[in-house]
């Protein structure tokens, strides 16, 4: 499986990928935890905070859940 986003400006990511098939006329579902980010000039995804880059852009991009 292969899966790719575009970033036209700013900042984009996805965080988790459900992914629906059929096999032999079954629905399959299965779930990815899997993130990604990127950033497009002039953004570079990069602080000094306390969170990871990581979950800071994931955050930022509403891709978090906050309990």
């Amino acid at each position: 499986m292969t899966l790719g986003f575009r970033i036209l400006s700013g900042m984009g990511g996805v965080n988790g990928i459900h992914l629906t098939y059929k096999v032999n006329g079954k629905t399959k579902r299965e779930y990815f935890p899997e993130s990604a980010y990127g950033c497009v000039k002039p953004l570079t995804c990069e602080d000094d905070d306390s969170l990871s880059k990581d979950d800071k852009a994931l955050r930022e991009l509403g891709l978090v859940r906050e309990d």
